[in-house]
């Protein structure tokens, strides 16, 4: 497996084990159809950028977009829930808690970038959410390892 493939498993790990996010019922690497269990995380590759090193290391930026949707009917809960609702600010807090608590995703990676975010209606009653992540780690050149 590649580097940025070990990279993107060990980012979906990280959010599977966070104790912060034990309701969300799947953390599922790229987009799907007919989702029907919420709340649920999508991890989307965006963008991989390498920059040759010295002694055959490259330093490589993984941007992936992490995706969060909820499916609240209570229109009142759908942003910010009560109880054991989770509204779309509450899922979105919740997976940057989980990235903060390790920012090395086990030491594999150098650090997690925390970007912007955009917000939004799927299709009601399904909100969801856009989190830009920045990973950045090191691979060597040539067996891309």
């Amino acid at each position: 497996m590649s580097a940025v493939g070990e990279v993107m498993l060990a980012l979906a790990n990280r959010l599977r084990g966070a104790e912060s996010l034990s309701y969300v019922k799947a953390v599922f690497l790229g987009q799907r159809e007919s989702i029907t269990a919420f709340p649920v995380i999508v991890l989307e590759p965006a963008k991989v950028r390498e920059e040759e090193d010295v002694y055959n290391r490259a330093e490589v930026f993984l941007d992936v977009l992490v995706m969060g949707f909820v499916n609240v009917a209570n229109k009142d809960e759908q942003i910010v829930g009560m109880g054991r609702v989770v509204g779309v600010l509450d899922l979105l807090d919740d997976v940057k808690k989980a990235i903060d608590e390790d920012r090395t995703l086990g030491g594999r990676v150098i650090h997690c970038f925390i970007g912007e975010t955009r917000l939004g209606v799927v299709e009601y009653p399904v909100r969801g959410f856009e989190l830009d992540v920045s990973i950045r780690f090191r691979q060597r050149v040539g067996d891309r390892s």
